[in-house]
Parts: C-alpha cells; sequence; structure tokens
C-alpha cells in the first residue's frame, strides 16, 4: 500500500466519476418521483384557479346585468303604475264630472218644477183670493147697499 500524500482538498479520481453519476442518478430520481408531479399538481391547481377565476368573473358579470334588468323592469313597473294612477285620476275626474253635471242638472230640474208649483200655486191663490173678493166684495155691497150686485 502506497499512502498518497496531497495537499489538495479534492482530488480527481475514480470516485468523483462515481459521485457524479450517483447525483446525477439521484437528480434523475428525484425530478421523476417528486419534481415532475409537482409541477403537474401545481399545473393543474393553475388553471383551476384561472378557472374558478373565469367563472367568478361570468357569475359577477351575470350578477350586474341580472340586477341592471331589475332595475329596468322596477322603472319600467313604476312608470306603468304612474300611467295607471294618471288614467284612474282621469277617469275619476270625469266620473265626478259626469256626476256633478247630473246633479247640477237635477237641480236646475227640481228649481224650474219648484218655480212652475210655486207659479201655479200663486196663481191658484190669486185665482182663490180674486173669488173670495169677490165673494166679500159682493157682501160688502150686500151689507151697505142692501142689495146684491147684478154680476
Amino acid at each position: 500500500m502506497k499512502i498518497i500524500e496531497t495537499i489538495a482538498l479534492i482530488t480527481i479520481n475514480h470516485t468523483l466519476f462515481f459521485q457524479l453519476v450517483s447525483f446525477l442518478l439521484l437528480l434523475f430520481l428525484l425530478n421523476r418521483i417528486m419534481f415532475r408531479p409537482l409541477r403537474q399538481v401545481i399545473k393543474e391547481r393553475e388553471a383551476l384557479l384561472s378557472g374558478m377565476a373565469e367563472d367568478i368573473s361570468s357569475v359577477e358579470q351575470s350578477y350586474t346585468d341580472i340586477g341592471h334588468q331589475i332595475e329596468s323592469q322596477e322603472n319600467a313597473a313604476r312608470r306603468e303604475a304612474s300611467r295607471l294612477r294618471d288614467e284612474i285620476e282621469a277617469a275619476g275626474q270625469q266620473s265626478a264630472a259626469t256626476v256633478l253635471e247630473q246633479a247640477r242638472e237635477q237641480i236646475n230640474a227640481l228649481k224650474a218644477k219648484a218655480k212652475e208649483e210655486t207659479a201655479a200655486q200663486v196663481a191658484s191663490a190669486r185665482q182663490e183670493i180674486e173669488r173670495e173678493a169677490l165673494v166679500i166684495s159682493d157682501q160688502m155691497i150686500a151689507s151697505v147697499l142692501g142689495r146684491r150686485s147684478a154680476t
């Protein structure tokens, strides 16, 4: 056996080659067993997360679209309710005007009838008063003159 004295820390001999091969084999195995599946899982998760992000953005867009649709439907319903209220109010005013006009016509008819009845009663009262005046005048003439009038 020969004692080799070396001053250098690393010597280049056949063990370096085996260490290099062992190291490369270890890297190959680690890459094959650990790093490739890990990279694959990371890619799948990134794809899943990007898909979820797209789904979230599409759902948010749908949400805003539905919100706009609801708002436009609400505005349309308010306009329709306002239009219906105006129509009902106009119909009510028309109906009130019709009822008021009918009431005025009835009042005017009752006034006219009352005037006619009053005029008829006045005429009847005048005739009665004239008859009574005639009778009284005949009685006064008869009582003053002592005879009856020729009429």
